[in-house]
């Protein structure tokens, strides 16, 4: 849905399944091939900036 709808990124918690680096991987060549651009997947860690108390 993110990919087709030309969303930027796909936020996720799922580091086991969608934030995986083999899996990203696989789907930027999948969306590659039917000519969409893959959104950068992240989780929300990764655009938060680090806790400093």
């Amino acid at each position: 849905m993110a990919t087709v709808h030309g969303m930027d990124f796909l936020l996720t918690w799922n580091c086991t399944h969608i934030h995986n680096l083999r899996i990203i991987r696989r789907l930027e060549r999948n969306c590659a091939a039917a000519g969409y651009a893959c959104p950068v997947i992240c989780s929300p860690d990764d655009l938060l900036p680090p806790f400093k108390p």
